[in-house]
């Protein structure tokens, strides 16, 4: 099966909350002028293929799911971030745009046992002071290995998910930080019990390979900056990219009010 889509979309952007995790730092945060006299919603095209095919191998069955996608911005918000002393708000003045596909390949190894992985690319670029750069923080890439097990009886699931992103863009920290991110890896696991109808307790964990990134804020020690015209001196925890805590277990009981069996 094999579907082509196209379409326009607009938002209205919400400068305040969409850049509020730039604000730990100690940029000064400036608006364009040009920005403040013309507000207007974000307007861009999306163009898509999306193919699905069922098919075989032995008596394996597989499902292939492909999506490819372009998106240009005619008009966006940018949040500038490529001075290390600043946060500015401006108006998009030249190219923007969004390259990214994503590949699913999901089989059924066993009548219980459900495996899938996943590639996803991003090309995301946008105009900073005349220079069309990738935009921050965004992977060039994410792989995903889920697996997932029922007992026949399904009183018991295990559902456990690898990730490994690819490196991202760094903003300019006047050499304090490198120009990319390394790659990395999490893994994700959950065991839910499901005793009788409408009944599950489920436990869980997060980052279980225990994956941090080492000295995620900038001169910690120096929030109030004696100078505040030095990029060497700039406080700055705005600068993450990958899980800057350790490995997180959760444990739960959800009950279902209404049930449909069919």
């Amino acid at each position: 099966i094999v579907k082509l889509s196209a379409g326009r979309s607009a938002r209205s952007p919400f400068i305040l909350t969409e850049s509020f995790g730039r604000f730990a730092s100690g940029r000064q945060f400036l608006i364009d002028s040009e920005f403040m006299d013309n507000v207007y919603d974000e307007r861009a095209w999306t163009y898509g293929i999306n193919l699905f095919k069922n098919f075989e191998i032995g008596n394996t069955s597989w499902e292939l799911i492909m999506d490819v996608y372009r998106t240009d911005f005619q008009r966006h918000t940018v949040f500038n971030i490529e001075d290390p002393l600043k946060i500015k708000i401006q108006t998009l003045q030249g190219p923007a745009f969004s390259n990214s596909f994503q590949i699913d390949l999901v089989t059924n190894w066993l009548d219980n046992l459900k495996s899938s992985i996943s590639i996803k690319g991003d090309q995301t670029f946008t105009t900073y002071d005349g220079e069309t750069l990738r935009d921050p923080f965004i992977p060039k890439w994410v792989l995903l290995q889920n697996i997932a097990y029922n007992l026949p009886s399904e009183k018991l699931r295990a559902d456990f998910t690898l990730t490994i992103r690819g490196p991202s863009r760094i903003p300019s920290t006047n050499n304090r930080r490198p120009e990319q991110s390394p790659a990395y890896a999490t893994l994700n696991a959950q065991v839910t019990y499901a005793p009788n109808a409408g009944h599950e307790l489920y436990i869980g964990g997060e980052n279980l390979n225990v994956f941090r990134q080492s000295n995620p804020i900038i001169r910690p020690d120096d929030i109030v900056q004696s100078d505040v015209n030095s990029p060497a001196t700039l406080f700055d925890a705005s600068m993450i990219w990958g899980p800057i805590f350790g490995p997180r277990v959760y444990l739960g009981y959800r009950y279902t009010l209404f049930r449909h069996d069919s």
